[in-house]
């Protein structure tokens, strides 16, 4: 910004160009007052604005919810006649269908085709996560089935979509089926589209199958850590064997996939219970090794554990755990 007022002083009159830097660099950060200050700038000094200055904008807007102004920016490209193009219609629908103006997002949408552009991969996305969060199946459904007569052909992210909001109506048979179609269709799906079926099998008590899911990503897309944590979850919760969840607690955290706390305190619980103390120290001492405790660290807990304080092991544990592991939220 320095270096743009000393080319004012100096008599540089700074051009489209320039001013598109700036503005994107302004939206990116959240400056979005800045940025439609150097769009004043520009009509005041006549100099041209073009679809990459309202994009940048109108994007910048939406996704600081600011959606009636964006919607003033795009109806100002008309008045200038700047044409619109398929970024600018996707981030204003984007926009409004976050935004609970999903109706809006569809005329938007009809606009955008009678301007003589058709509708991608994100225009149609952008609808259909609506209507799976709103828990919309049949309209999700519909989408897709749009997409495909108007040779817009789904991709990972739209059945990933489709197949969250399944298992969220607590269809998860016909989630099933849908990953084994996009699989039949040469598609490699991502964790997006295995987590959402797997945590609704635990949920159900059908851990076999979970395990069996669990395994089968691993040939593909390799489980994330959002996986790792749904199955954790589901055995130490399900009532399956403890041996299997104490297993799969040593494979994640050897592989760096450090443990949930609450889900580790569930194992922890039941390995005292079976008198399996020997076997929670071993893992204890792994996942502080793997979380990087320090030395003060790892002997302060092992102290308690070494005299059979398990509460107070934990609790301390659970405190120097959430300083080196943030907890993160997840959801499907």
């Amino acid at each position: 910004m320095e270096l743009f007022r000393d080319m004012k002083i100096k008599g540089c009159a700074p051009d489209q160009f320039t001013y598109n830097i700036l503005i994107a660099s302004f939206c990116n950060r959240g400056r979005l007052e800045e940025a439609l200050d150097l769009l004043r700038e520009m009509e005041s000094k006549g100099c041209a604005r073009n679809v990459i200055t309202y994009n940048t904008l109108i994007d910048g807007l939406c996704k600081n919810r600011r959606i009636k102004e964006a919607e003033e920016i795009f109806d100002q490209m008309e008045l200038q006649g700047v044409s619109r193009n398929l970024r600018t219609f996707n981030s204003l629908i984007d926009g409004l269908c976050k935004h609970n103006r999903v109706d809006e997002g569809v005329i938007l949408m009809d606009q955008m085709i009678l301007e003589g552009l058709k509708p991608d991969k994100f225009t149609y996305n952008s609808l259909l996560t609506h209507y799976y969060r709103d828990g919309n199946i049949k309209k999700a459904a519909d989408i897709v089935q749009v997409m495909t007569s108007n040779g817009c052909e789904p991709d990972a992210v739209t059945y990933g979509t489709l197949i969250s909001g399944l298992c969220k109506a607590g269809r998860v048979e016909i989630a099933s089926r849908l990953l084994r179609t996009i699989q039949l269709k040469g598609f490699v799906p991502a964790p997006q589209a295995y987590n959402p079926i797997i945590q609704a099998l635990y949920r159900k008590q059908r851990i076999k199958e979970g395990m069996r899911l669990f395994r089968e990503m691993e040939s593909g897309n390799p489980p994330d850590a959002i996986t790792y944590k749904i199955v954790f979850r589901g055995l130490c919760s399900g009532g399956g064997p403890i041996a299997e969840a104490l297993d799969f607690a040593i494979e994640m955290t050897e592989k760096g996939y450090i443990p949930e706390f609450s889900s580790f305190s569930m194992l922890a619980e039941g390995l005292c219970a079976l008198s399996m103390e020997d076997e929670l120290v071993k893992l204890v001492d792994l996942v502080m090794t793997k979380a990087k405790f320090s030395a003060s660290e790892i002997s302060m807990v092992m102290g308690f554990l070494k005299i059979r304080k398990y509460q107070d092991a934990m609790a301390n544990f659970e405190r120097i755990l959430n300083i080196r592991q943030p907890r993160r939220s997840y959801r499907y």
